[in-house]
């Protein structure tokens, strides 16, 4: 049916909104590799359990760069809306 198909594609998103990098950290939790950064509440709506930072790392002796980012500040107004 049509709402099953569409539940399909809702789940297929919280696990893209969830995508953990090789070594398994979460890529959009902010700084927190290992908080699930989406979690879905029983009224259907998301909450965002990660925090607004970035996780880095040094590539060269003056040079950081980011490996992660902050799904609220990606996703947030979207997944609610």
């Amino acid at each position: 049916s049509l709402a099953s198909e569409l539940r399909q594609r809702e789940d297929e998103l919280l696990n893209l909104l969830n995508s953990r990098d090789a070594s398994g950290k979460y890529l959009f939790s902010g700084s927190q590799g290992s908080v699930q950064p989406f979690v879905r509440n029983e009224d259907g709506t998301y909450s965002y359990m990660g925090d607004e930072s970035q996780r880095e790392v040094q590539i060269a002796s003056s040079t950081r760069i980011p490996v992660s980012d902050s799904g609220k500040v990606l996703f947030e107004d979207i997944v609610n809306a």
